[in-house]
């Protein structure tokens, strides 16, 4: 079977991983069902199935059929970024923002509260979906929650399914707060950056007052592997000449 070209694969030492950028979908199979492959038909024509149902084989018009479906999923998504503080807790040296000490107010809350029940009183959308950015976003932590409760009430009254995510720096993120973030404000996708080592970390990501980081997150980080709550958490790296032998050591 001839694979689209809009599937990406790599060769590892045991196996090959593929993933399908029509669809976001991604398998990893063994060498040793590859083998198997190759000499068992009945094998072979269920792996040919699973490529199958989930488009990895090569298909006519399928650019523009991909794009008419995101076009589609896209048209029935309402997506909100909202800027919760416009401070941050830290000072890294790379970063380019001016911060302010600026938090929400109770009157702009509710602006986007009844801005998000317009929209969605009118039916066409299924999901709804809220990044929570910064400055550091968790600085206006009681924004969130007030915020969130408001939303689920909305998606609730309308029957939308509520889907969340937050770009944090990690520090503040103690377990008290996530374990409230996932289960009461359904904040279930993470992204927090962490920059190698120790060492390099502490020099690049800054508090305001000039400590650093590091321990703090890694706590934070272990504290949310040992949760049994359903989450998804990126950790983002920033990677250059200086720093490339610590982030492999990490």
């Amino acid at each position: 079977m001839e694979m689209s070209p809009y599937v990406l694969s790599k060769s590892l030492s045991d196996g090959n991983v593929y993933y399908n950028t029509k669809n976001n979908h991604s398998f990893f199979i063994t060498n040793e069902l590859l083998r198997k492959i190759e000499c068992d038909a009945i094998t072979k024509m269920q792996y040919y199935d699973y490529l199958i149902l989930y488009h990895y084989q090569r298909e006519e018009n399928e650019l523009q059929d991909t794009l008419a479906r995101i076009k589609n999923e896209d048209d029935k998504l309402l997506e909100f970024t909202i800027l919760t503080h416009g401070d941050c807790n830290f000072r890294c040296k790379y970063c380019y923002e001016k911060f302010e000490n600026i938090s929400m107010s109770p009157e702009v809350e509710d602006a986007i509260v009844t801005f998000a029940d317009k929209l969605l009183s009118e039916g066409k959308f299924e999901r709804f979906s809220v990044q929570w950015f910064g400055g550091e976003p968790l600085l206006g932590y009681k924004t969130i929650v007030r915020l969130s409760e408001r939303f689920l009430e909305l998606c609730s009254i309308y029957n939308i399914e509520y889907f969340s995510g937050i770009t944090t720096n990690g520090y503040l993120l103690n377990n008290r707060m996530f374990q409230n973030l996932v289960k009461n404000c359904k904040v279930t996708s993470y992204q927090i950056t962490i920059d190698g080592e120790q060492e390099f970390h502490d020099n690049q990501r800054l508090l305001k007052n000039g400590r650093g980081s590091y321990e703090r997150i890694l706590t934070n980080l272990k504290s949310m592997v040992a949760s049994p709550l359903y989450y998804h958490c990126t950790l983002r790296f920033n990677i250059s000449r200086e720093n490339v032998k610590s982030m492999e050591n990490f």
